[in-house]
């Protein structure tokens, strides 16, 4: 149930990965967070920039437009990102022990950081600062300002304001998401007997094959159920392991049975995530 409760505080942060110019101090009692800070609606048709990089140990994109700007940097075992338009600013650092989550608007800073089975949420404004702790079941509150309602109605509202800029850039990070399969797995077709097709990680991370789909052109699909570690090889044979003759190396892994036949001449074979994107295509002729 623990976890449960603590994923259910973080849930209402996540958002996605933005960055924004830092809140300020300067702010008049009578302002909250519900008057709008930005019209980001306006910002869906206006021209985009994007800058993305990938080598061994890294992938990064950027995504800006006239009102936004989106970074995301993966490495292994860590993820940096911000969400930036002119008046605020989501920030994302998770790496192995733990995540945190900032929200920072003039109004206030909503940070929230999970480690293990504890969560610390805190809630920093002019007014004062409130702190929640959730540990094992139990919650410890603090308060330390002039006026606590004010920073309770101020921390319901910046949650509120991160899951906008969820709903509203969900399709950024989606698109940063599919970049970064399409620049870093591939796929390749041996049309010789015995046919297998060849899917290489060349991400700095490990993929989730997980109803994920090779295709041909008849079309006939294959469903995968497998991973792949950094740098490693998915060999997908289209006869049963009695019927073949390989040599399997430990780097690697191996799949046998899966029916799917390849033309001599010519054919097309096409990698698909979970939700039917596709992510590499191998024609030959």
């Amino acid at each position: 149930m623990a976890d449960i409760a603590n994923a259910a505080i973080l849930a209402s942060l996540v958002v996605g990965m933005i960055s924004i110019p830092a809140a300020s101090g300067n702010i008049e009692a009578e302002n909250t967070v519900s008057e709008p800070l930005d019209d980001i609606s306006s910002t869906e048709n206006t021209p985009v920039q994007e800058t993305t990089e990938l080598d061994s140990d890294s992938f990064s994109k950027v995504v800006e437009t006239a009102f936004s700007k989106i970074r995301t940097e993966v490495s292994s075992g860590s993820v940096d990102g911000e969400l930036e338009t002119p008046q605020s600013r989501l920030k994302l650092e998770k790496k192995p022990d733990g995540v945190e989550w900032k929200m920072e608007t003039p109004h206030g800073t909503l940070t929230a950081a999970q480690k293990s089975d504890k969560v610390i949420e805190r809630t920093e404004t002019p007014h004062g600062t409130l702190e929640k702790t959730r540990e094992n079941g139990a919650v410890k509150t603090s308060f330390r300002g002039s006026d606590r309602d004010k920073v309770e109605k101020i921390s319901g509202e910046l949650r509120d304001l991160m899951e906008e800029r969820k709903q509203k850039y969900r399709s950024k990070t989606d698109e940063m998401r599919l970049d970064q399969y399409r620049e870093g797995v591939s796929l390749d077709v041996a049309q010789k007997t015995p046919e297998k097709v060849i899917i290489d990680n060349r991400m700095n991370q490990r993929l989730d094959l997980t109803s994920w789909e090779v295709a041909n052109n008849n079309p006939d699909y294959f469903e995968l159920n497998s991973d792949l570690e950094q740098e490693q090889k998915l060999h997908i044979y289209s006869s049963d392991r009695s019927e073949i003759n390989v040599t399997e190396n430990d780097s690697d892994k191996y799949v046998y049975g899966s029916d799917l036949t390849w033309e001599d001449d010519a054919d097309t074979a096409k990698l698909l995530d979970s939700e039917g994107n596709e992510i590499d295509l191998y024609t030959y002729s």
